[in-house]
């Protein structure tokens, strides 16, 4: 179908947030939890061990990071209907392909065939809302959009282990594959690909429309210093987060008079403070209009809560250190991507192809930090490694203080609260 050329209503908008929200609980949040909570099961059924399972959780992130950039500059030139519609199909192979297979080689291809379709599934939702809203929400509803990962995570660690004893393991992810199928069809149903003229954020941010051709839209992302700056904080950030992340239940556990079932609640706890800072933080920094500043300090406040968390040796004070630690999650996750939307030559013109570039750092980072952490623990040991780890994050805060400013400002920021005001009343 060709791109339409029409106003977006708001019953559309919102239909599109939540149809990628599901997408992505299905494609991405559900099944990378369940697999998680559901390795022992796996690796007993068909014999894996330790470092098989390492190699196929490795096969993941590295579909990812091989195809994402190329994903998300063909997001651009393609249709987002079309392309997020083949990226939930491939998901749903892969994820379907883990129920039905009885081997290493076979278990790890359908892991890459996953990360292939996350590849373009990442950046491709992102896209959606870039080219959805408007720059005075965009912030707030990229939040709304991050929030459908702790929802997924939650929903996977709770329901996948009861569910795989009822029905067994390889039924559940044939059963996501199918459901990965299903919301691909509804998705390509309603979805509608509107002209770039249309879309408001390129109206509001200086973008060329007219040079559009694949390698000018990759030229126009990589030349620019901004985006890079963006791009390598959200590398140092995640790269960091991830690792201390990972490290949770593994430290947690030998806090006195903590049980495994206890650390896990502990760290669950990180998943609730995202999810209500997903939905609380990024009204505040749209309030000012602003992002840097908020941005910053929701890096420096992830790193001394995660790592006191860590550093005080009880259990509760872990619980709360988990839950504020993460809850400014609602700035610095969607922070990075708003800014890198926002930014001049991007708009929701290159969302696509600025993503596939973020995403592949990203992943980079979160593959080689913990092998950093794990070169510095073994030498240094594990306070130490934790530390520098932690340390990193910071850069990312650094990266962000260096690029420009990219929200409305808070005078412009302050007369849209005015006209909001006077319309209620009117």
């Amino acid at each position: 179908m060709s791109a339409e050329s029409k106003v977006m209503t708001k019953k559309y908008q919102y239909t599109m947030l939540i149809l990628v929200m599901v997408i992505f609980i299905v494609g991405f949040a559900y099944a990378a939890t369940a697999l998680a909570a559901l390795w022992g099961h796996i690796a007993a059924d068909l014999g894996f061990d330790l470092v098989q399972i390492s190699a196929l959780v490795s096969a993941l992130p590295l579909g990812v990071i091989l195809f994402s950039f190329i994903g998300g500059a063909l997001l651009d030139r393609l249709s987002t209907r079309v392309m997020l519609f083949i990226s939930l199909i491939v998901c749903g192979i892969g994820i379907f392909l883990r129920g039905t297979v009885d081997s290493f080689g076979a278990f790890y291809a359908s892991m890459m065939l996953l990360g292939i379709g996350q590849a373009v599934l990442i950046p491709g939702i992102t896209r959606v809302v870039a080219n959805t809203f408007p720059r005075e929400v965009i912030f707030k509803f990229n939040g709304i959009l991050m929030s459908a990962v702790p929802i997924g995570m939650w929903t996977g660690f709770n329901t996948s282990i009861p569910i795989a004893e009822a029905i067994g393991w390889q039924n559940l992810f044939m059963g996501i594959g199918i459901l990965g199928w299903i919301v691909a069809v509804i998705w390509v149903l309603i979805a509608r690909d509107f002209k770039k003229e249309d879309v408001l954020l390129n109206k509001q941010i200086n973008v060329d429309l007219e040079k559009t051709s694949f390698f000018q839209n990759i030229k126009e992302v990589l030349s620019k210093k901004q985006n890079w700056f963006i791009i390598l904080a959200e590398g140092f950030s995640q790269g960091s987060m991830q690792t201390l992340i990972a490290l949770g239940p593994t430290i947690l556990v030998t806090f006195p008079g903590t049980t495994p079932v206890l650390a896990a609640f502990a760290s669950s706890m990180g998943n609730l403070g995202s999810l209500v800072g997903y939905y609380v933080l990024p009204p505040i920094s749209e309030k000012f209009g602003l992002r840097k500043p908020f941005i910053i300090v929701g890096y420096v406040i992830n790193v001394l809560f995660v790592v006191a968390a860590y550093m005080v040796g009880n259990i509760w004070f872990a619980m709360f250190g988990y839950f504020v630690g993460f809850f400014v999650n609602g700035w610095t996750m969607p922070g990075p991507r708003t800014m890198l939307q926002e930014s001049p030559g991007v708009a929701g013109l290159r969302a696509g192809t600025a993503m596939g570039v973020l995403i592949t750092v990203s992943r980079i980072g979160a593959m080689v930090v913990p092998l950093l952490f794990a070169a510095i623990a073994g030498v240094a040991g594990m306070i130490v490694g934790i530390s520098i780890v932690a340390g990193l994050c910071l850069f990312g805060a650094v990266f962000i203080g260096l690029a420009k400013e990219t929200g409305i400002g808070r005078e412009a920021a302050n007369k849209l609260q005015e006209e909001k005001k006077a319309a209620k009343k009117a």
